[in-house]
């Protein structure tokens, strides 16, 4: 199954006159330099859409059918926040299924995610984990050696977890500055819709697996910011800053 996000190293935003005036301003105020975009960005070679990072929600089935969102940040010229969307959905009640077309989605979008790496998140404690190792184990017999597993995003240990997670969506989706598309995800959308004030207070993972498969993936970008860099200073052994942060080089003497 081909791959239709390209990986692309973009022209670096900052140059080392940049990155030195950061890290003199920060040193000034006693704080850490700002973190910094990747100089890595990935295009949809079909919409031709180009996003910072993308990542999986992955959501159990329980009382509704397993859930899988594909979320990408992206950002546009004139604003200054990251922006979220939507842009693959599946729904399956079967385990096998789900995982087999979660495994489809991450070779349709996030096999190229290399230097951001792919990453589903989900709950990685559930009872139902033995299915991922059957599966794991069925891709190593076909030779394939790109196993499936779950990141644990934020606050899934916490008793209300499913309460923050639906009103992070929430938070986002509000103003005219929203920061969520839904875009083609007719489902989600519709699960969005019907859920109530109720549903968000009392309402628990497993009953609404949709909703917490995008709440997982967006808490998770929001939270990680994996397309940012710290802003790394190494100092020579002449006491020069060398200039670079993270794996990227900026500029070379």
């Amino acid at each position: 199954m081909e791959c239709i996000i390209k990986e692309k190293v973009i022209s670096d935003t900052f140059t080392a006159g940049a990155i030195e005036a950061e890290r003199e301003v920060a040193s000034i105020l006693g704080e850490q330099p700002r973190k910094m975009l990747k100089t890595v960005r990935y295009e949809d070679t079909i919409t031709h859409e180009e996003y910072l990072c993308l990542a999986g929600g992955f959501a159990w089935p329980g009382m509704k059918p397993g859930f899988v969102v594909i979320v990408a940040a992206q950002r546009h010229k004139d604003a200054e926040e990251v922006i979220f969307k939507t842009i693959a959905e599946v729904e399956e009640q079967d385990l096998n299924g789900l995982l087999r077309r979660s495994y489809e989605l991450f070779q349709t979008y996030g096999r190229n995610c290399r230097e951001t790496p792919w990453f589903w998140y989900g709950n990685s404690n559930s009872g139902l984990n033995e299915f991922i190792q059957k599966f794991n184990k069925q891709q190593e017999q076909r030779g394939d050696e790109t196993s499936f597993f779950l990141a644990p995003p934020p606050y899934l240990a916490k008793q209300n977890s499913f309460e923050i997670y639906c009103r992070t969506i929430h938070s986002f989706l509000q103003g005219n500055a929203k920061r969520l598309i839904l875009g083609s995800c007719d489902k989600l959308r519709a699960y969005l819709d019907q859920l109530i004030t109720s549903d968000i207070v009392n309402g628990a993972i497993e009953e609404h697996p949709a909703i917490s498969a995008l709440g997982f993936a967006l808490a998770a970008l929001d939270t990680y910011e994996p397309w940012l860099m710290e802003l790394v200073t190494p100092i020579t052994e002449e006491g020069e800053f060398e200039g670079w942060y993270g794996d990227d080089v900026f500029y070379e003497e």
